[in-house]
């Protein structure tokens, strides 16, 4: 999804752009968000309020059973420099128009203005807790001068994922931009994670890890999750173009592995 905002005008003006997205996947209105670097699933409500706090991506998943994912959509923020990430990004519930007689101003739906409000997904209204997720993207306002523009966007995507090898107790996905020697994030979900569980990746040769330890351990699961699942993230240097794959070991005896393409392209936001 590309914007590019010209101004046609004899003078300078102040522009920026909101955009809100439903997040509805499949069956699932309220579904978690998986944040690389952070130890749970965002399940209530988080605020990346500057640009260098925006992750790269995050995920989201229709269903609980990690073996039977169901639609897992990507949303990614991050490209290179011809197209401008989003300066906040706030993740949490929908604003429906019903949320207004709970005291919640301006939540009007898709009607709802530019200062979207800020409320979990799992809002309570009238006694009952909603279950209702949305992605709200904010380009601040700059200043525009006659005739030049600024483009921003993002993209929204079905993501790759795999857990059977581990019989959905390890999901693996990555993302970021999988170009020869460039830095993308491989995450993975462990659901039910054991007490003292680590994880360990394996990587071909040319890779390395830019960021974190090759062994991680798994971070406990928070008491009110609404699904019994924890990420571990690296980040990851690629090497050379060509199909490999990555491989992640638990120490419960648990092995997944994840099949990537690095390759040497063009895309629409390049």
């Amino acid at each position: 999804m590309r914007y590019i905002l010209k101004n046609t005008d004899n003078r300078g003006h102040r522009v920026g752009i909101r955009f809100m997205l439903d997040t509805y996947i499949g069956d699932n209105d309220g579904v978690s968000f998986l944040i690389p670097g952070d130890s749970h699933l965002c399940d209530t409500k988080k605020a990346f309020e500057t640009s260098a706090k925006v992750p790269d991506f995050i995920q989201a998943l229709e269903n609980n059973d990690l073996q039977h994912p169901g639609t897992v959509a990507y949303l990614q923020f991050r490209f290179g420099n011809s197209v401008q990430s989003p300066d906040r990004v706030l993740l949490g519930g929908w604003p429906d128009s019903a949320w207004r007689d709970a005291g919640i101003k301006g939540a009007r739906a898709h009607f709802t203005g530019w200062e979207v409000p800020f409320i979990s997904i799992k809002e309570r209204v009238g006694g009952k807790v909603t279950n209702d997720s949305a992605v709200t993207m904010y380009w601040n306002e700059q200043q525009l001068e006659p005739d030049k523009t600024r483009t921003v966007g993002f993209a929204y995507s079905l993501g790759n994922v795999d857990a059977s090898e581990s019989g959905g107790h390890i999901l693996l996905t990555v993302g970021g931009r999988l170009v020869p020697l460039g830095e993308f994030t491989l995450t993975a979900l462990v659901h039910d994670p054991k007490a003292d569980e680590k994880l360990t990746l394996d990587l071909p040769k040319g890779f390395s890890i830019a960021k974190d330890d090759k062994e991680q351990k798994v971070p406990s699961v928070p008491a009110k999750a609404s699904r019994p699942d924890s990420p571990v993230t690296w980040r990851i240097k690629a090497g050379a173009e060509g199909k490999y794959e990555l491989t992640v070991r638990s120490s419960v005896g648990k092995t997944q592995k994840l099949l990537v393409h690095i390759r040497t392209v063009r895309g629409v936001f390049d």
